[in-house]
């Protein structure tokens, strides 16, 4: 796996706690772009982002990215297509109080830019199979759509620090950025 055409992270979170855990590796990260409005555009920053999208400023009058994912979507799809993504994080969280199919909707914006145009996306699933959406069903929805999986949250933000090439302040080992599950 190799780095996108960019040379910033994106790390697109659905809560605050694994967001924050990214936040530690990158500390001069951007925490917050312009909230999102339907049918608007996303400036993304000319630096790392790493967003808490279940934060009131972007659930405000809406539901939280755990439930309906269209926020988070649209910042996919910028971060997907545009030129300075080196890499993109996703957190994918399963359970009572999470929508049916959650990759689904991330997967469907992997799908719709060819693997070769757009960045590497590093994911990882919470939960375990009985959650109503099953860990395998997600993990194997969005490995189809092309993400390298990794085991633990912890993994994805080492990983995708590595992989563009940071400058970490927690050391990543020798684990094989080349896997997909």
């Amino acid at each position: 796996m190799s780095p996108g055409r960019g040379r910033h992270l994106r790390a697109l979170y659905a809560g605050g706690t694994f967001a924050y855990e990214a936040r530690q590796l990158l500390p001069d990260a951007v925490t917050a772009v312009r909230p999102f409005a339907p049918g608007g555009d996303i400036a993304l920053p000319a630096r790392h982002l790493v967003l808490d999208l279940g934060d009131d400023a972007y659930t405000a009058g809406r539901p939280h990215p755990m439930i309906d994912p269209t926020v988070r979507a649209a910042h996919l799809r910028a971060a997907l297509l545009d030129p300075n993504t080196a890499a993109v994080v996703l957190d994918v969280v399963l359970g009572h109080g999470a929508g049916l199919d959650p990759a689904a909707a991330l997967a469907a914006e992997l799908d719709r830019v060819p693997a070769s145009e757009r960045p590497p996306v590093l994911a990882f699933v919470v939960g375990t199979e009985r959650d109503p959406q099953g860990t395998a069903a997600q993990r194997s929805r969005l490995a189809q759509a092309g993400a390298h999986l990794a085991p633990t949250s912890t993994d994805a933000a080492e990983w995708a620090v590595a992989l563009i090439g940071s400058a970490a302040h927690v050391p990543v080992g020798t684990r094989d950025l080349t896997s997909t599950g």
